[in-house]
């Protein structure tokens, strides 16, 4: 395999451990989706993949996939999960192989939208 001198991958490896660090590791300080998971579902499964779990903070987590190279609106509907009014964002998307944090997504009604850049993966923390 290539990797450099210091032992660091890079090229396509560099984006495999980034996919591990948006479920594991995302913000840098150790937080993931959890041991926890629970169902979500997309309306749009060839373009659109959903995760969603608990992790040891309590905290809900979702890990969204816009396959699409177009950007993609979301929303997602929470049920049972409290009232959660904030999404904290981090995002992987080409050209960036780890997860960046960006700008923070305000909740209404239980309801979060959200907009998937093309060709992206975004890590979405809810927060009360």
């Amino acid at each position: 395999g290539n990797s450099s001198a210091s032992g660091m991958p890079f090229g396509a490896y560099a984006y495999a451990f980034g996919a591990f660090k948006v479920y594991r590791n995302y913000d840098g300080a150790g937080n993931g989706i959890g041991d926890t998971g629970f169902a979500a579902t997309t309306s749009d499964v060839p373009n659109s993949s959903i995760y969603a779990g608990r992790n040891a903070a309590g905290n809900t987590v979702l890990v969204v996939i816009n396959k699409a190279s177009a950007a993609k609106v979301i929303r997602v509907t929470l049920t049972g999960l409290g009232s959660p009014t904030t999404a904290q964002v981090w995002r992987m998307v080409s050209g960036t192989p780890n997860p960046a944090r960006q700008t923070d997504v305000a909740l209404s009604g239980g309801v979060l939208t959200y907009t998937m850049p093309a060709l992206s993966v975004s890590t979405l923390a809810l927060l009360p």
